[in-house]
């Protein structure tokens, strides 16, 4: 989850100040209005984000149990 929307991320960063993890989209929002990291506000900027595969992928694992085990439900 991101920590800051509390949904469910679909491309997740690392920030390398405060090694969070947070979706990509809501860095870059946060980024718009405030240049800094919102977890320790040292200065940060998109192209510092670290991507995060392995996180993705566990995220799809997560997707993919859920729907099959709402598909086993039916």
């Amino acid at each position: 989850m991101d920590p800051l929307t509390y949904r469910l991320m679909e491309d997740p960063v690392e920030l390398p100040g405060s090694h969070t993890i947070m979706d990509r989209v809501t860095i870059k929002k946060h980024l718009m209005n405030d240049p800094c990291d919102p977890f320790n506000r040292a200065p940060l900027s998109i192209d510092q984000v670290i991507d995060r595969p392995d996180i993705l992928e566990q995220i799809e694992e997560y997707k993919n149990e859920k729907l099959a085990l709402k598909m086993s439900m039916q």
